[in-house]
Formats: structure tokens, sequence, C-alpha cells
């Protein structure tokens, strides 16, 4: 089991930071300050990256859609 001061650097190191930044709406200041923050972090951030993937997923199935619909608009025209 992680100690406090290794569960901020490991949830720190990720390699998604960023986003989780943005989806938690903290900076990494305040999960370094808060080490509370980085073992919820931790212990969701399978489901965090499972979210993420479902949004590029639907992104392509998307824009697949929306390529099949302006197709078919042009050639009616």
């Amino acid at each position: 089991m992680f100690n406090n001061d290794n569960q901020v650097a490991v949830v720190l190191n990720y390699s998604d930071l960023c986003e989780i930044c943005d989806f938690y709406d903290v900076s990494p200041g305040e999960i370094s300050d808060n080490p509370c923050y980085a073992r919820y972090i931790a212990d969701h951030h399978s489901d965090l990256q499972n979210l993420i993937s479902g949004y590029v997923e639907m992104g392509e199935i998307n824009r697949d859609i929306c390529n099949d619909f302006c197709y078919a608009c042009a050639t009616r025209i």
C-alpha cells in the first residue's frame, strides 16, 4: 500500500494529469497539498480513463455519422 507521499507522487506522474485536473477542477498543487485528493483520484483513475476512452469512441462514431449525413445531402443536390 502507498503512503500519502507515494500516492501523491504517483498521481502527479500520471500521463493524463491535465485531463484529471480539468475533470476534478483541481490543480497539481491542490493534489500535492491534499493527499486525500490523490487517493481518490488513484482509486477512480481507471473509471476516468474509461470515460475518456468512451468519449473518444463516440467522437469517431459521430464523425462517421456526420460524414454519412453530409454525403447523403450532397448527393441529393
